[in-house]
């Protein structure tokens, strides 16, 4: 295992989150239209795409902690 390995775990996280909200959101907007419900309903799959920007953010900080530690040990 490289030191790489979590951030491929956090890109991997934020690609299948972004997969998530897309199904979830396209299934759910076409209830909302048949069953005439409120938008409310849409807040769980929101909060899918927060937990894919907080992946991308996890995974660009892993990144510069990486290159920072290579930076202070070479």
């Amino acid at each position: 295992m490289g030191p790489y390995q979590w951030l491929y775990f956090f890109i991997g996280g934020a690609i299948l989150s972004c997969g998530i909200f897309a199904y979830f959101l396209i299934n759910d907007s076409k209830l909302i239209r048949q069953i005439s419900l409120k938008g409310t309903n849409l807040v769980l799959d929101w909060l899918v795409l927060m937990i894919a920007f907080g992946f991308v953010g996890l995974a660009v900080f892993s990144y510069i902690d990486i290159q920072n530690q290579i930076h202070l040990f070479s």
